[in-house]
């Protein structure tokens, strides 16, 4: 059986990058993504659910979504529910 966390990866990755060409489709949203739709990589870290870094370092933040937000050691941030 294929590795679920890799495979979230490469779902997230594949979401990140049609996520950036939309917004660049539309003038005075986010700017353009500077990934290339052939590069590949494998997600080193999920923050959240809109923020990812990929191994290279590259933080990758989907745009559109408004994802459940956790603590992340915030001193009296109530996270989100389902956030965890």
């Amino acid at each position: 059986m294929a590795d679920p966390v890799a495979h979230f990866g490469r779902w997230m990755l594949a979401l990140a990058v049609a996520a950036a060409a939309a917004a660049a489709a539309q003038p005075g949203r986010a700017a353009p993504c500077e990934l290339d739709r052939d590069r590949s990589g494998r997600v080193a870290t999920i923050v959240d659910g809109d923020t990812l870094f990929i191994d290279d370092g590259t933080e990758i933040r989907l745009v559109g979504i408004q994802a459940p937000k956790p603590s992340l050691g915030r001193a009296g941030f109530v996270p989100w529910p389902l956030a965890e």
